[in-house]
């Protein structure tokens, strides 16, 4: 009885922990700071389509993609705080929780069956 109980804290603990990687955040103040900071490579859309993209390369992530929308939660915050690739770091230019407040709001641009 002991086990099933332990067990049962246990994976309670992981899916709490794997909620939270992708229920943090307020998507609605990463809206303003997308718009204010990413827009101008992601575009309006989030589709690696913005005034600044065509410059880049290689080009900005489109947020609405298969292989964004299911990649690693972990690695798409850290490439935010210290950039990759032609994106600059922002983990300087912005706090934890904006961080966390614009991967809220990216997530969006997923399809709903991507999440």
């Amino acid at each position: 009885m002991k086990k099933g109980r332990v067990l049962t804290i246990i994976l309670m603990s992981c899916l709490s922990s794997i909620s939270a990687l992708y229920a943090a955040g307020d998507a609605a103040k990463g809206e303003q700071t997308f718009k204010a900071q990413c827009m101008i490579c992601h575009g309006e859309k989030g589709q690696g389509d913005g005034a600044a993209a065509v410059a880049l390369n290689p080009k900005p992530r489109n947020f609405s993609s298969e292989e964004f929308c299911k990649a690693d939660v972990v690695a798409l915050k850290t490439s935010i705080k210290n950039g990759k690739n032609a994106m600059p770091p922002f983990g300087s230019a912005l706090s934890a929780e904006q961080i966390e407040d614009v991967f809220a709001y990216v997530r969006n641009f997923c399809p709903k069956a991507a999440k």
